[in-house]
């Protein structure tokens, strides 16, 4: 798997910021949670080039993979963490704002894998950051 381009990882980045601030403690409900999704599709979904000469402004499309990356990162962490509460609310909204649902199950064995792993110097962490990604050291 190609290493992201630095959007994509300001677009995860974001995202695991709003999922984690809007799952606070308690799993939301009504408006708030209509909120939370609304947000996170928002950042999600990212504007196409348009075609030059165009007169409208292509849709958006909402980047389904990277929500199920940040879903599953996080439920892979939640598995190790002895208060995983947060974790999961968070993993869950994303999903409902529609992340998709093999590339969580994917990104959750990835997530596992990070939570169990020793903590190394960055040299170490291409692998265990992309799945199939190597380094040098490999």
């Amino acid at each position: 798997m190609p290493r992201h381009h630095e959007p994509d990882r300001l677009i995860v980045a974001h995202l695991e910021g709003a999922a984690t601030r809007h799952a606070g403690w308690r799993n939301p409900e009504g408006p708030a949670r209509e909120a939370a999704l609304q947000e996170l599709r928002a950042i999600a979904t990212v504007a196409p080039s348009g075609r030059r000469g165009s007169v409208h402004q292509p849709a958006g499309v909402l980047r389904a993979d990277l929500l199920a990356e940040v879903a599953g990162i996080l439920l892979g962490f939640a598995a190790a963490d002895s208060h995983p509460e947060q974790k999961v609310i968070a993993a869950t909204l994303l999903i409902e704002a529609g992340a998709d649902a093999v590339e969580v199950a994917r990104w959750e064995q990835v997530g596992l894998e990070r939570a169990s792993a020793p903590l190394v110097g960055p040299a170490h962490a291409g692998s265990a950051r992309w799945p199939g990604a190597s380094t040098a050291h490999d």
